[in-house]
């Protein structure tokens, strides 16, 4: 299953915000609306790959699914979160779970070939 392309007239943090809200899902299963507050935090990782502290855990599980299996996999593995698997898994809906798999801890887009959390560095 191949995500469906942003539109093209949204420029990078408005693609990452309206990818979480279709993808990802509450804890409880409900639908994505990110605050205002959130949407910021967004827009500035979008431009900055920093992210602000302390990120709330399931923001950081979004992100982490943005890099996964969304349109931020280009840019390498979310690192800023510290996310488990578990939390990762449940903040994927339904139509995303579908496309991940899960590898003990890690959760992995076999399209893509991307894994959360990345693989150790074998030369540090």
């Amino acid at each position: 299953m191949t995500m469906p392309a942003q539109p093209s007239h949204m420029n990078r943090a408005q693609r990452n915000i309206a990818w979480i809200e279709e993808w990802c899902r509450q804890p409880d299963g409900g639908m994505i609306c990110l605050s205002t507050h959130a949407r910021e935090t967004v827009a500035a990782i979008s431009t900055e790959p920093q992210p602000p502290r302390p990120l709330p855990t399931e923001l950081a599980a979004y992100l982490a699914l943005l890099h996964l299996a969304g349109p931020e996999y280009r840019h390498g593995p979310w690192a800023g979160g510290g996310v488990d698997g578990a939390t990762l898994w449940r903040a994927a809906g339904p139509d995303l779970r579908a496309v991940l798999s899960r590898d003990g801890d890690a959760i992995v887009c076999p399209e893509l070939g991307t894994r959360y959390p990345a693989p150790p560095d074998p030369c540090v």
